[in-house]
């Protein structure tokens, strides 16, 4: 049997300038590399488009630049991407690592929407991402969805616009293109939003590239659902459903679980060491979760 994992919290006092402190809530989250992760956005008193990039070594908030970043808005999602490349330096090469960010979709103050932004961690400048195929390919507007990196594509997965949505798409960085992923099979989930997210896993569960996707509030309706509890609200409840989705084979595979979290949604979740990382959440009928859970993949 395995050691138990202990926690011991303890608050981190943090240096920052001028106004370099997210807010709200609703924030978007990524981690960056090994030392730092970003929030995006957010809805507090109003909604929120700043970036803040975290640095756990300094435990010091840096905020990006405001040029061209995109519009305020909460439930966007937000992924990184590592890119490499060949330095010239002495005559020899060294690789250097930059790292962009992608800011997709959301709930602005117009309404959803599905614009795509890019972000320079080196450079600190924003730019928007106008797909080459946008009026025939793009994701339909929406918010509370999330996104991941695999290779060369960004996928992005569930959200809710004018319905929740069980769809899946990929961004193509090279050729700037959407492409749909059609003919998904296995234990497709059903059509959620607000949930876990879209965590990579590379090299686990088998050592192929995947993602996860845990939790969520789910839409369902008669001929899906042996049974509806009365206590929620007609055709969605939360979910404690943990899916992989291997996309070599475009398989979904539903995990089995032992001792899982309560049901939940909006819950932050994130891959590392191979172990996946649980905190907080809403379970419905007013509970909100503040607890912390760690998976180990067998």
């Amino acid at each position: 049997m395995s050691t138990p994992l202990s926690l011991r919290w303890e608050h981190i006092p943090y240096s920052t300038q001028g106004d370099n402190l997210p807010t709200g809530g609703g924030i978007s989250h990524t981690i960056i590399d090994e030392y730092r992760f970003a929030v995006f956005g957010g809805l507090g008193s109003r909604r929120y488009n700043e970036l803040y990039i975290f640095n756990t070594r300094s435990n010091e908030w840096l905020k990006a630049s405001m040029e061209n970043a995109p519009s305020r808005r909460c439930k966007a999602s937000l992924c990184c991407r590592e890119i490499q490349t060949l330095s010239p330096k002495d005559s020899t090469t060294e690789v250097v690592k930059n790292y962009k960010l992608y800011v997709f979709g959301g709930w602005t103050n117009e309404g959803k929407t599905n614009d795509l932004y890019e972000y320079d961690v080196a450079q600190d400048e924003w730019k928007q991402l106008k797909p080459n195929n946008a009026s025939s390919c793009s994701p339909p507007e929406r918010s509370a969805h999330s996104c991941a990196v695999v290779g060369k594509y960004m996928y992005l997965y569930g959200g809710i616009g004018n319905k929740k949505y069980g769809d899946m798409y990929r961004y193509h960085f090279e050729k700037n293109e959407w492409e749909c992923v059609n003919s998904m099979k296995g234990d497709v989930p059903l059509p959620r939003s607000s949930y876990g997210g879209l965590i990579t896993l590379v090299g686990s569960i088998p050592s192929m590239p995947q993602f996860l996707v845990t939790c969520g509030l789910v839409s369902f309706s008669v001929s899906n659902r042996v049974l509806i509890k009365t206590n929620k609200a007609a055709g969605s409840e939360c979910s404690g459903e943990c899916f992989s989705f291997n996309t070599s084979t475009n398989e979904w595979k539903l995990l089995k679980q032992i001792n899982p979290p309560p049901k939940r949604e909006s819950a932050c979740c994130v891959i590392l060491n191979h172990k996946l990382y649980m905190f907080g959440g809403w379970g419905g009928d007013a509970k909100f979760f503040n607890d912390m859970h760690v998976a180990t993949f067998e």
